[in-house]
């Protein structure tokens, strides 16, 4: 990964500067810079990813401050975002993308789709109306991402990130899914009344508050679990990094949503190096 993240970093580089600005200057390295090289940019964002440490912590780590470290997270991010779509390691964001990423598919895995949802805790907001709006129901405020992936546990697609009140069926209901015909869609009851145009829904049963389940229900249940448990995975791959698994206190909107993306692409980078070359 580092020989196409030196790629990355020397052409966003020669683009911006780590501020954002455009670069009117050849860049060059400050003899007193803390990260000299492009293994010290790429250790310091993975590291932070991985262990999720305070910004004044991991800056005070290498010797910097927590207004220098924050610019070069942002950059590093960028990079590393860059490179994972160089090497298409990430999921697609819209509807379009995902149509053509499914479409280089074997018939099996194109005709099989697995969708959920999956939150990440944040700090409780100080605005009333911010805490109502990122409120889940479960006794914490978070943010919602949407996914969906094939039985090699390679997250297709991962929708921009929502509030925790919004619902699952009404994340996807946000969606224009393009899908062939006879696709089946393997999914929990939190899509209950979804409805997706040539799909076929596979939804485990409820238990009724009266009654049990007969054994043909659950056997079925136990079927679509076993369906639907690479997404599972997926997600437990992306979670991997701390980051997206402990509470997030970064509350701009631009980082929570590239951070859900980076960690998904990292995890489609773990998974590839470790196929067999043939």
């Amino acid at each position: 990964m580092h020989k196409e993240f030196i790629a990355s970093y020397t052409a966003l580089r020669a683009e911006e500067t780590i501020t954002k600005k455009v670069r009117k200057r050849k860049p060059s390295n400050r003899i007193d810079a803390v990260l000299q090289t492009t293994h010290d940019v790429l250790l310091f964002v993975l590291r932070y990813l991985k262990n999720n440490p305070t910004q004044e912590a991991h800056a005070a780590a290498w010797g910097m401050y927590q207004g220098q470290a924050h610019p070069h997270l942002q950059f590093g991010l960028r990079v590393v975002r860059r490179t994972l779509m160089h090497s298409d390691m990430l999921p697609a964001r819209n509807n379009i993308d995902l149509a053509e990423r499914r479409e280089v598919l074997s018939r099996d895995k194109r005709k099989k789709m697995r969708l959920d949802a999956t939150e990440r805790q944040i700090e409780r907001p100080s605005n009333p109306q911010e805490q109502r709006q990122m409120y889940s129901g479960k006794k914490r405020h978070a943010l919602k991402n949407l996914l969906v992936n094939d039985a090699d546990n390679h997250v297709h697609f991962l929708r921009h990130t929502f509030p925790g009140s919004v619902h699952d069926k009404r994340c996807a209901d946000t969606i224009d899914f393009l899908m062939p015909e006879e696709t089946e869609v393997f999914q929990d009851t939190g899509f209950q009344g979804l409805t997706i145009a040539n799909v076929s829904p596979h939804q485990p049963t409820k238990k009724p508050r009266v009654t049990e389940l007969t054994s043909e229900q659950k056997q079925r249940n136990r079927a679509i679990s076993r369906e639907r448990m690479p997404i599972e995975h997926s997600i437990g791959g992306a979670k991997v990094f701390r980051i997206v698994k402990e509470t997030l206190r970064l509350g701009s909107a631009w980082f929570r949503d590239i951070l859900m993306e980076v960690c998904v692409g990292l995890a489609h980078f773990k998974n590839y190096r470790r196929r067999a070359p043939y």
